[in-house]
């Protein structure tokens, strides 16, 4: 009796040191299992395995059950564990996507004696699925944040030259603009002259292209009906020329009614989604179908994006094609200023992409590529979405004789004598009385001792002070002094604290007649500072 009872006190210890053991190995957040070596026969799970692969699996095959396979499989790490003598030895870990599960294993696999003292195989297996989707995301935020640094250095390369080329063609555009104003319809001149006029203001669009990589090109403040862009794009002359050239393409809309606006620069969207159109275009040689598909992205979506919050969500734009694909290690050079395929001089000046990041960007938003080669490409723009209802206005010709100025007195102040000139002559077109200095200094000194019903100023001037300097020492002894600033750069903090002081108006070279004449009667009419 004492030896039975010793024998039953020795296997209850037994069996509560394995449960003990058993609970430990089901507590531990990683899947366990042991299989013969030999046979492959599995002889134990923990709980995470089973919860995994199932419960009922104790002496099915390792291969059946984790892999899905009918034989031992090729990834088998069975005969790296053992000896030459069929003694267990070191360690291997590898990690790979169980292809049952879909999900990503850091594998430790090693050999050991089981309780009948046959050598088994034990792994155990940490998910490393989570760990690897935040480090794709981390790879994606670092490439993003490389491509906003490099973008931003050419920028301000950009930046500079687009303000001197914008002072140039003041000229190209508003000379012939002046000529044609006093030539009759039926002049011979006409027609060369308006081509002159047109070429120019084709010039001015890559240099805003310029402006808008500069990314300061953007004023993010009006309400916008992308469905309304996009319908639009069909009407466009770019539209017709890309036609012209790919009439075997086909665009196809699929505009969700209900979607929210957003809040932007309808002009810079537009272009960028035409950019988007032509490249389509260009990818499909063979012609096929560009599709453009709106909707509005629902809370689960954003969150599986990894989007920002937003208030009013997002607004989806998809711009997919039938092309050629683009290759892994081109998808991060196509927003590049510069990088292309296409025919230059016939498809576009290599600014295309980098102009609808720098635009998407400048919107809050983030734009994604999904393409294979040979099966096509999607464009997905995420931009967010605003609460309001969306209003948009179609920019019309105006009468100039509404705007015809009564006299008033107004200082043009510009660095660069083609500026001024041209400026004084549009004015004086319009009625006005007009003076034009070549600095800030002099503006200070003349405003002193002859009074203007208004400036017009330049923010950028090299040497001596700013336009936003020249102000400030202006309205200290004129507080009320009006004025519309000009520049051949676009809106700079500069340009905002100006405006701050009492500016009125912000207007980009090179402006049209009809440009300053709306601004200077504006700035005249209303109360001062408005």
């Amino acid at each position: 009796n004492k030896m039975i009872h010793s024998i039953q006190s020795a296997e209850n210890a037994l069996m509560a040191s394995n449960e003990r053991f058993v609970t430990v190995l089901d507590s531990v957040d990683a899947t366990i299992y042991v299989a013969d070596i030999n046979t492959y026969e599995i002889l134990f799970m923990n709980q995470s395995m089973k919860n995994l692969f199932g419960s009922d699996l104790i002496g099915k095959r390792c291969y059946q059950v984790f892999r899905g396979e009918s034989n031992p499989c090729p990834v088998c790490k069975n005969d790296a564990l053992i000896d030459d003598q069929g003694e267990p030895k070191g360690v291997a870990v590898w990690e790979e996507e169980n292809p049952v599960t879909k999900r990503w294993f850091l594998n430790y696999d090693r050999a050991i004696h089981w309780i009948d003292d046959r050598v088994v195989h034990l792994q155990i297996a940490f998910e490393t699925t989570k760990i690897r989707e935040l480090d794709r995301k981390r790879k994606e935020a670092e490439a993003m944040l490389r491509q906003s640094q490099k973008m931003e250095a050419i920028g301000k390369l950009a930046g500079g030259v687009a303000h001197d080329l914008n002072n140039v063609l003041s000229g190209i555009i508003n000379y012939p603009e002046l000529l044609l104003l006093d030539l009759p319809e039926d002049h011979d001149l006409r027609e060369p002259i308006e081509e002159i006029k047109s070429s120019g203001e084709r010039a001015a669009t890559i240099v805003d292209d310029l402006l808008t990589l500069a990314r300061r090109g953007v004023a993010v403040n009006e309400q916008v009906d992308i469905n309304h862009l996009i319908s639009q794009c069909a009407t466009l002359p770019e539209y017709d020329k890309l036609l012209s050239f790919h009439p075997g393409v086909h665009l196809v809309l699929s505009l969700e009614k209900d979607l929210n606006p957003v809040n932007g620069s309808p002009v810079h969207m537009q272009k960028s989604i035409m950019n988007l159109i032509s490249n389509a275009a260009e990818a499909m040689p063979e012609g096929g179908q560009i599709q453009v598909s709106t909707r509005n992205l629902n809370p689960e979506e954003i969150m599986n994006e990894g989007l920002p919050s937003y208030p009013n969500g997002y607004v989806l734009i998809c711009v997919a094609d039938q092309g050629v694909g683009i290759a892994k290690e081109e998808q991060e050079k196509i927003f590049e200023p510069f990088y292309t395929k296409k025919v230059m001089g016939r498809s576009g000046t290599g600014l295309g992409m980098a102009v609808v990041w720098g635009t998407v960007e400048d919107h809050g938003g983030q734009i994604k590529i999904d393409s294979q080669v040979g099966q096509g490409t999607v464009f997905h723009i995420y931009l967010p979405a605003s609460a309001r209802e969306a209003v948009s206005a179609d920019v019309k010709t105006i009468d100039l004789d509404a705007f015809q100025g009564n006299g008033e007195t107004i200082l043009v102040v510009d660095d660069v004598k083609e500026q001024r000139e041209v400026a004084k002559r549009m004015l004086s077109r319009l009625g006005y009385t007009v003076a034009a200095v070549s600095s800030g200094e002099e503006a200070v000194a003349h405003v002193r001792e002859h009074p203007v019903d208004l400036l017009v100023l330049d923010m950028i001037m090299a040497p001596g002070i700013n336009g936003r300097q020249t102000y400030e020492q202006i309205v200290s002894f004129k507080p009320d002094q009006r004025a519309i600033l000009a520049s051949g750069f676009s809106e700079s903090e500069d340009v905002k604290q100006t405006m701050h002081l009492g500016a009125g108006q912000y207007i980009k070279k090179p402006y049209s007649i009809e440009i300053i004449a709306q601004a200077v009667k504006r700035e005249l009419s209303g109360p001062a500072g408005e």
